[in-house]
């Protein structure tokens, strides 16, 4: 009774509900670090390949510094598109690689933590990793797509292609001219047959 009173109404009792929280935090500081350390491994990594691939068109065709940059500013996006799913199974294999290494699971396990309340840390991060990149390749991977592609098609010192929109207006232009050059057609050989129909001398009987 004098233990509770002296608590008071606001003050945090102790007891096991602190273990858990402290888990997570552990669990998603560890997955983050390897996170981010194998994601910008992995993107350094291929963009030195991909530097030293163009290294000789880059030189041939003189193209700019600061065009080589946001080339590899834009690509940069596109791999960690592409390689932060792999980064991000790599990180958890780690972080549960190393925690059994150092007997923390079965500690935890012994705790009373189940295996699947240990996980559950992991499993929200890579849900909220997913709806990151969905939002990502909804809104900005697009436009640094088509900024990466003409940049690389002018070290490479190839034409740009056309955008979007003039490639579509094109394409309608293309169809319109179609379908005109169509009906005159069908026009020309309407009237061809009705000149072969008069044409064509009938029998009496």
């Amino acid at each position: 009774m004098g233990e509770a009173s002296r608590r008071g109404p606001f003050t945090k009792r102790k007891g096991r509900g602190g273990i858990p929280q402290l888990l997570d935090i552990y669990l998603l500081r560890s997955f983050l670090y390897y996170f981010v350390l194998l994601t910008v491994g992995f993107i350094l990594l291929f963009e030195v390949f991909t530097f030293f691939e163009l290294l000789d068109d880059i030189a041939q065709h003189r193209t700019r510094l600061f065009d080589v940059i946001n080339y590899f500013i834009y690509l940069a996006s596109y791999l960690f598109y592409q390689l932060a799913p792999l980064a991000a199974l790599v990180a958890v294999l780690v972080t549960m690689g190393i925690m059994t290494k150092n007997n923390e699971l079965v500690a935890f396990k012994a705790g009373g933590i189940s295996l699947y309340r240990i996980s559950f840390p992991l499993l929200l991060a890579g849900v909220m990793l997913t709806g990151a990149l969905i939002g990502l390749d909804d809104t900005y991977l697009p436009y640094a797509n088509q900024r990466q592609d003409a940049l690389r098609n002018q070290i490479k010192g190839r034409p740009r292609k056309l955008t979007t929109s003039r490639a579509a207006s094109g394409s309608s232009a293309k169809m319109r001219k179609f379908i005109i050059t169509n009906s005159s057609i069908r026009i020309s050989s309407s009237s061809v047959i009705s000149t072969s129909s008069n044409l064509t001398p009938r029998h009496s009987t």
